[in-house]
């Protein structure tokens, strides 16, 4: 996979009936997911950097 570090990719999610998007980016083995005003970072290690940033817009936007 190579990472293109300028390029944000959108993400939804659906939580309690409720529809919830923000974007992400992976840059050396880390997502970081923005939402609103909220900025969340994990490393992705063997998952896939959308499943890491779909959990990570469950933290970021509720």
């Amino acid at each position: 996979m190579v990472e293109d570090y300028e390029t944000n990719k959108t993400v939804e999610i659906e939580l309690d009936s409720k529809k919830y998007a923000g974007t992400f980016r992976a840059m050396s083995g880390t997502v970081i997911v923005s939402c609103k005003d909220e900025i969340k970072y994990a490393h992705y290690g063997l998952d896939r950097p959308e499943v890491v940033a779909r959990w990570l817009l469950t933290d970021a936007c509720p």
